[in-house]
């Protein structure tokens, strides 16, 4: 995915994580296109790895554009609702947004499949399992000025929306849906600083 210094990506450089390194060459973990259940592995060259990242990033480009879709359509619903359904308004949000999610990447790596089907047929199944833990994942395909530009602009975000809602008739301590997006706003400066942390201390 195309990188970009004034807004990377969170989803630049994510295909990698399908990807192990071994002596014989690389661990591909075929996504699923449920989501959930076992994946199958198989045991790929260089040439391959190439061919099946470029399709890889064409799926994450498809996700992050839909989320961006969905969030730009579910934040204006939230305000109007809110007043009306503050106890419907998140779970229905929660909900619906989940369920738009997970078609677009069922049918996005559905997509993948086909074209790359040929490919696919070819490939060498293997015992052998990519078994990578997340935060070695998470600090392998960032760097550590790219989680530092995360915490930064995540704790703009956090402090620019707090004020707006403490400073306007929408916030209410008892409402649901903005003390948990309070939550979530407040905890992802925290999660970018410790993954930056872990990040400078991996390369010591």
């Amino acid at each position: 995915m195309t990188s970009r210094w004034w807004c990377p990506s969170p989803f630049d450089r994510m295909h990698e994580r399908a990807f192990k390194r071994v002596p014989e060459g690389w661990i591909f973990r075929a996504p699923n296109p449920w989501l959930f259940g076992p994946r199958r592995h198989y045991l790929i060259d260089q040439a391959q790895k190439s061919e099946l990242s470029i399709h890889l990033r064409q799926v994450y480009r498809v996700v992050e554009r839909a989320l961006i879709i969905i969030v730009a359509i579910a934040v204006p619903v939230a305000l109007v609702l809110n007043d009306n359904h503050p106890v419907m308004t998140f779970p229905g949000l929660v909900v619906g947004a989940a369920a738009i999610g997970f078609v677009v990447i069922h049918l996005a790596v559905t997509h993948m499949y086909r074209a790359v089907q040929p490919l696919m047929a070819a490939l060498q199944p293997t015992t052998q399992r990519s078994t990578q833990g997340f935060l070695e994942t998470q600090l392998a395909i960032h760097s550590r000025g790219r989680l530092a530009y995360y915490c930064l602009s995540s704790l703009v975000l956090f402090a620019v929306v707090l004020f707006a809602l403490l400073s306007s008739r929408i916030w209410s301590g008892g409402n649901l849906l903005w003390l948990v997006s309070a939550i979530i706003l407040g905890s992802a400066p925290v999660y970018w600083f410790l993954l930056y942390i872990a990040k400078v201390r991996s390369e010591r």
